[in-house]
C-alpha cells in the first residue's frame, strides 16, 4: 500500500506524520530550525530555514520509510501571515519576516490614515479581526523594510508566499497558494483589493489561488534531490495549520473544538446554509469567520495568544520554578511542566480557592478578542499564594480567558456534545483536568501534537487517528 506524507511546520516545531488507509503509522518532530522570536525578532533567512527544514525531513525519511513502501503524495501545512518574496524565478529576496515580527509604528499610522483603520480587502465573505496584521500590512513593512528588494520586486515581479507554498514549490516548481493561507488580502473572487496592492507598493505579487485539497503537481529532480522524496510523488495545495488542525478534528458541524497549541482556538464548523448568519453573528460578537474552501468546511472562531504562551510567561512567577535549571527548549519545556504537575497535586474539588482572583478582562475594543499580548493577570499580588494555588490559577485562567469565546460560539454549537481537544496542550494533565471539571459538556481528547498533520492527511484522502 502507497503511503502518503503531511508536513506540519509550525512556529516551534515541524511535525511529520507518514501513513497508509491500513494500520502503517509513523510520527515525528524536530525543533524548528530557526531561532526563537526573542533571538530573531521574527526575522530569518528563508533560503537557509527551508533547506533546514529539509535537511531535517530527508533524514528522518531514511530512517522511516520502509522498504518495499513508496510515498504516493504529499502535503504540507505551516504558520502563515509571513512576508517570504521571491522572484518569478524562484529566487529569495532579503530576509522573511515571520507573524509575529512586529508592524513598524509608521506602517499601522499609515494604515489608519489611508483607511480609517478598516481593511478594504475584508469586503469578502470572510470576517476578520480588524485590528490583526493580515498580509497587507506585513508586506508593506517587509517593503519599507528592504526598499531595494521592494524595488526589483516591483520592476520585475514576483510573488508573495507562505512557507507551505515555498516548500511546494521546491518540490514541483509551481507557484500558487490557497485562500484561507491569504486570508485577509483578498476579495470575493479570489483577487487582492485594487486599493490594498497600491498601498503595499510591490505590485501585483499574488500568486495563482487554488483549492487546499487540488493536485499541484509532482515531486521534480530538484524536489527529490532537497527532499529525500522520489520523483513524481502528487503535490497537493496545502492550507494554512489552523485550518489544518480544524480539518484534522473531523467533527460533525456544531461540535465546539479547542485546539490547544501556542495559541489557543474555540471554534465550530458549519453547514454552507449557515454561513450568512454565522458572518452576521461574527459582526456582532467579535468572533472570526472563515467560508467553506474547497474541502474545508465553513468555521466560526476566536483565536487567544494564550495557551502556551501564558505558560511560558507566567511558570517562572511561581516560587520555586527551576527556570535556570531546565530552559525553555522542548526537553526544559516538558521538565517544567512535569516539576509543576508534582507540586500541583489533585484539583481543588472547588477550584481555586484564592483571595486574588485571575483578570481576565484583557481584550480589545472589538469585544471578545483577547489582546495579542495577553499573559494572564492577576487582581492582587500572586507572590503571596501558594506555589500549588498559585499553578492552578494559571490553568484555570486559561480557562477564563476562553470563556467569553465559547459563550459567544454557544448559538452555532450542540451543547449535548463534549468539547473535542487538540493541539500540545492537550498532551498536559491539568489543563484537561480544570477543563473537564468548569466544561459542562465535558471533553473529548482527539489528537495532541499532530492534530494539523491529521488534517493534511484527510486533504490526501486518508483519514487516521492521531492520540
Amino acid at each position: 500500500m502507497s503511503l502518503v506524507l503531511a508536513i506540519d511546520v509550525g512556529t516551534s516545531s515541524v511535525k511529520l506524520l507518514l501513513t497508509d488507509e491500513k494500520n502503517f503509522e509513523k510520527l515525528h518532530a524536530f525543533h524548528t530550525p530557526f531561532p526563537s522570536g526573542d533571538d530573531s525578532g521574527g526575522i530569518i533567512d528563508s533560503r537557509d530555514y527551508l533547506d533546514s527544514i529539509w535537511k531535517g525531513i530527508r533524514e528522518w525519511l531514511i530512517e522511516a520509510l520502509p522498504n518495499r513502501k513508496k510515498i504516493a503524495k504529499v502535503g504540507i501545512t505551516s504558520h502563515i501571515q509571513s512576508a517570504l518574496l521571491i522572484t518569478k524565478t524562484g529566487q529569495h529576496f532579503a530576509h522573511m519576516h515571520r507573524w509575529d515580527h512586529p508592524i513598524d509604528s509608521a506602517v499601522s499610522d499609515d494604515f489608519i490614515s489611508q483607511f480609517s483603520g478598516e481593511w478594504p480587502g475584508l469586503v469578502m465573505n470572510s470576517v476578520l479581526n480588524p485590528l490583526g496584521s493580515w498580509m497587507p500590512m506585513r508586506l508593506r513593512n517587509w517593503a519599507l523594510t528592504y526598499p531595494e528588494a521592494g524595488k526589483i520586486i516591483y520592476e520585475n515581479g514576483g510573488y508573495a508566499l507562505q512557507v507551505k507554498d515555498a516548500l511546494n514549490y521546491d518540490l514541483c516548481g509551481v507557484i500558487a497558494s490557497d485562500a484561507r493561507s491569504m486570508r485577509g488580502w483578498l476579495n470575493f473572487e479570489n483577487e487582492v483589493d485594487a486599493q490594498l496592492s497600491s498601498w503595499v507598493g510591490l505590485g501585483d505579487i499574488c500568486p495563482s489561488i487554488l483549492e487546499p485539497q487540488e493536485t499541484l503537481g509532482e515531486v521534480n529532480d530538484f524536489g527529490s534531490e532537497i527532499s529525500g522524496i522520489d520523483e513524481g510523488v502528487e503535490v497537493i495545495v496545502g492550507c494554512d495549520d489552523f485550518s489544518a488542525g480544524i480539518h484534522g478534528f473531523a467533527s460533525r458541524t456544531r461540535t465546539l473544538l479547542n485546539m490547544a497549541n501556542t495559541t489557543e482556538h474555540l471554534a465550530v464548523t458549519l453547514l454552507d446554509k449557515k454561513s450568512l448568519i454565522a458572518q452576521q453573528h461574527a459582526t456582532e460578537t467579535g468572533l472570526s469567520f472563515l467560508p467553506k474552501c474547497g474541502d474545508l468546511e465553513a468555521v466560526l472562531y476566536c483565536s487567544t495568544a494564550s495557551g502556551g504562551v501564558t505558560l511560558k510567561m507566567c511558570l517562572p512567577r511561581i516560587k520555586g520554578f527551576p527556570l535556570e535549571e531546565v530552559g525553555w527548549d522542548e526537553e526544559g519545556y516538558i521538565a517544567a511542566l512535569n516539576w509543576l504537575i508534582d507540586i500541583m497535586g489533585a484539583r481543588p474539588e472547588n477550584g481555586v480557592d484564592a483571595e486574588i482572583s485571575f483578570d481576565a478582562e484583557i481584550f480589545t475594543k472589538r469585544g471578545l478578542k483577547p489582546s495579542a499580548k495577553h499573559i494572564g493577570g492577576w487582581d492582587g499580588d500572586p507572590s503571596r499564594l501558594s506555589p500549588r494555588v498559585h499553578a492552578w490559577m494559571i490553568f484555570e485562567g486559561l480557562i477564563d480567558t476562553l470563556h467569553p469565546i465559547r459563550v459567544a460560539l454557544l448559538p452555532f454549537t450542540n451543547e449535548g456534545r463534549p468539547v473535542k481537544i487538540g493541539g500540545g496542550l492537550s498532551m498536559i494533565g491539568p489543563v484537561l483536568e480544570s477543563r473537564a471539571a468548569r466544561w459542562p459538556q465535558g471533553i473529548e481528547v482527539v489528537a495532541t501534537r499532530e492534530i494539523s498533520a491529521r488534517g493534511i492527511c484527510r486533504l490526501l484522502g486518508i483519514e487516521v487517528e492521531v492520540d
